[in-house]
C-alpha cells in the first residue's frame, strides 16, 4: 500500500457532521471517511471491499495516522471468508 496523503490528519473530514448517536461513535468519523476514501482510491467498489481494505491495512493505517483504535469488529459476519462482490 502506498499512502499518497502525506501528513494528512483527517482535517477535511472533521467538518462533516456526524449523524451517529453517541453509542455508535466508537471511532472518529474523520478516520472512517479517510480510510474509506483510501480504499476507494485503491479500487474498493462496495462497503465490504472497503472493510476488507481497512482490515488488511489496519496496523499501517493506525500507525500512519496515529489513531487510537481498538481492533475492529466484523459488522457483516464472517467477511474474511466471503466473496465481497
Amino acid at each position: 500500500m502506498v499512502i499518497i496523503v502525506i501528513g494528512y490528519d483527517g482535517e477535511l473530514f472533521r467538518k462533516v457532521m456526524d449523524p451517529r448517536t453517541s453509542k455508535g461513535r466508537e471511532y472518529k468519523l474523520e478516520y472512517i471517511l479517510t480510510f474509506a476514501l483510501l480504499a476507494i482510491m485503491s479500487g474498493a467498489q462496495n462497503y465490504k471491499e472497503i472493510y476488507l481494505f481497512i482490515m488488511s491495512h489496519y496496523e499501517k493505517l493506525k500507525s500512519f495516522f496515529q489513531v487510537e483504535m481498538s481492533s475492529l469488529s466484523d459488522p457483516f459476519g464472517d467477511l474474511e471468508d466471503s466473496n465481497p462482490r
